[in-house]
């Protein structure tokens, strides 16, 4: 597999190596690299990063291609939508007409939120269209964003971003296309989450090779005030944070034998449970995952 070295977004050069990463996650690639974080803005990037033609390999099995179709699976993630609040709906505008989902894999959040509530015109993009037949929205190729003459209320890319080659222009593309007093909504990982610190590489957003950027609170602030939009950061929901702690345990114990062990998982669920109880302000800063909405600003 062909690399090319990588950088942050900000365009900063003084950095430190924070921890070794590799494929904990799917096990896609055998190469490693550094994760290294950015002094100036204090975001994550591997040191080095696939190739444009090479990248497929790293998405082989990719989970957001995947529908879910058994009772069990269904029901699962019905739970899973009680937990995570009003997040499981992107926080979504009760004044809002069209939606586009960019990255929106199989199309799973789009038929849910589809039958949850009758009446919104769905859009969807990303790599590839879904092989499923008869999608309960409409399908728009992302190279004909910028040709497209309609104008989404919200556009939703919940952990999008980080894998992104230029987030920067991705965005400003999407600001174009939203439509007066519309929104963009954003999940993405944390780059100052508990548990980098506890987990290091094995931890779930850590994800080498997909992950090309993993955002600070200012990082991604500056990059949304920079497409013009105004940034507000909203609560994780706990069920998610629980869940990627679960993913960095069970990458602990896919390590290979030939590899040093890191360090007992006592720690990170230590971590964890101290993390839940603390104020919202203190929780927000170090979850895993960052949520907010980027609106357009007025003059």
């Amino acid at each position: 597999m062909k690399f090319l070295q990588n950088k942050c977004v900000c365009g900063a050069t003084e950095t430190q190596v924070a921890f070794p990463v590799a494929d904990w996650n799917f096990s896609n690639v055998t190469e490693t690299a550094n994760m290294l974080r950015c002094l100036s803005c204090m975001s994550l990037f591997p040191d080095r990063f696939p190739s444009e033609e090479a990248i497929s390999t790293a998405y082989q099995e990719y989970y957001t291609a995947h529908t879910v179709r058994s009772v069990l699976a269904k029901g699962r993630r019905s739970i899973l939508r009680i937990l995570q609040g009003e997040a499981s709906d992107r926080h979504l505008p009760a004044t809002a007409i069209s939606i586009l989902d960019y990255g929106c894999g199989s199309g799973e959040w789009l038929t849910e939120i589809g039958e949850r509530f009758p009446g919104l015109a769905l859009h969807g993009t990303d790599m590839a269209k879904p092989a499923r037949e008869g999608l309960p929205f409409e399908w728009i190729e992302s190279s004909t964003l910028d040709q497209q003459q309609r104008k989404f209320d919200l556009i939703t890319l919940c952990h999008v971003l980080e894998h992104l080659r230029d987030p920067r222009e991705t965005l400003h593309l999407l600001s174009r296309c939203l439509a007066p007093g519309g929104s963009i909504w954003i999940a993405t990982p944390n780059a100052e989450s508990y548990l980098f610190d506890s987990l290091g590489g094995r931890a779930r957003d850590a994800d080498f090779p997909r992950h090309r950027q993993i955002f600070s609170v200012p990082a991604l602030a500056n990059l949304l005030s920079d497409c013009g939009l105004i940034s507000e950061f909203m609560p994780s929901p706990r069920v998610n944070t629980a869940l990627n702690l679960a993913s960095g345990i069970a990458a602990r114990k896919r390590e290979p034998t030939d590899v040093a062990p890191s360090a007992s998982i006592g720690g990170p669920i230590v971590s964890t449970v101290k993390h839940l109880v603390q104020n919202r302000r203190s929780r927000m800063a170090r979850a895993p995952e960052l949520i907010l909405v980027g609106r357009q600003k007025t003059l």
